[in-house]
């Protein structure tokens, strides 16, 4: 009787690890040319974005406001985004011609315009929370409207009016950036150039509405809720906001989880270059209804964040650039002689 062949156990446990090699050697290489062309397609949707720029500032010829303070019943929270102004260039007329311009964008007929609105470009598919939904007060659960961009408000610690901040900052207020409160800003007053002045970058997406922390590790997502009047003083001193954030405990009582929130209001659409990309130190600052503190370029991207600039060209910023760098980037009228080259 011929005799049957098998495998025997040392066999077959070579084979086994022999495959286990294989596995630990391709699947960091996919996941890696994953990660790749999700940065890519990041990168082509922040490009769209200026083309909807440059096409609002042919027509304009100035580039949209910010923010509106002459709208809304209780600060920025209530006052229209910058991509609200964008609407016709992101071809959503429809929207546009419907939400009544008259009252703040977060008024429900305005929310339900808004909801309808599938602006796909406004999410980076590297975000896991890219289509979380949105919990306003703990039971008002709506449809996914994060974005993963937002407009730069430069170096100072404040979206507000720089006449306003100019009391208090003296000739800080230049290095705002280029959307203003009230103001739209022509693109000569870019005096540092279009082509070394970020416009937009990446912001992180929250996960929820206030909470107390809940530990996630890195990268940072949440912000230290801190009070306003310790904010104040310190708008247009980058350092020493910085150093406010770096001293702050995780275990720290107030957290808000709203980063990136609803596109359409201006307190969830705009980041400034207090700290650098991807900074390992939680932002913080009051975000609830007038913003100030520090609110950062952040994204889930590996060491870098894709940052579109003002003649239209999208970068790819590495966390490793320069502070002063970065800073001398966000500020439109700083007079540095800096770039990313």
């Amino acid at each position: 009787m011929a005799q049957r062949r098998a495998f025997t156990l040392t066999e077959l446990l070579v084979v086994f690890a022999i495959i286990g090699v294989l596995l630990s050697v391709t699947l960091p290489a996919v996941q890696a040319a994953r990660e790749a062309a999700r940065r890519l397609y990041c990168q082509s949707n922040i490009r769209q974005i200026g083309t909807a720029l440059q096409s609002f500032q042919s027509v304009s010829r100035t580039f949209p406001i910010g923010v509106s303070s002459k709208i809304g019943r209780d600060g920025l929270g209530s006052s229209y985004s910058v991509f609200t102004r964008l609407l016709a260039e992101l071809d959503e007329v429809t929207v546009a011609r419907s939400v009544d311009w008259s009252v703040s964008p977060l008024e429900e007929n305005n929310r339900e315009y808004f909801e309808s609105a599938s602006i796909a470009i406004l999410k980076c598919p590297s975000d896991p929370n890219v289509n979380g939904k949105i919990v306003i007060q703990g039971t008002d659960s709506r449809a996914p409207l994060g974005h993963s961009y937002v407009a730069s408000v430069g170096v100072l610690g404040s979206m507000q009016n720089e006449q306003k901040l100019g009391l208090l900052l003296g000739d800080k207020a230049r290095l705002g950036g280029p959307f203003r409160e009230d103001v739209a800003v022509l693109p000569a007053e870019i005096v540092d150039g279009l082509f070394c002045t970020a416009f937009f970058s990446e912001r992180r997406i929250g996960t929820s509405s206030n909470s107390t922390y809940v530990p996630n590790g890195k990268p940072f997502v949440d912000v230290a809720r801190l009070p306003t009047t310790e904010l104040l003083v310190d708008m247009g001193n980058p350092n020493r906001l910085s150093d406010r954030c770096a001293t702050i405990p995780l275990n720290f009582p107030t957290w808000s989880r709203t980063n990136a929130r609803e596109w359409y209001s201006a307190v969830y659409s705009f980041y400034n270059h207090v700290l650098g990309p991807n900074a390992n130190v939680a932002d913080c600052g009051d975000a609830t209804n007038v913003p100030i503190g520090v609110f950062s370029a952040r994204s889930y991207h590996s060491n870098c964040v894709n940052t579109l600039f003002g003649d239209g060209h999208v970068e790819p910023i590495s966390d490793s650039i320069d502070l002063e760098v970065w800073r001398s980037l966000g500020s439109r009228a700083g007079g540095e002689s800096f770039s990313i080259e």
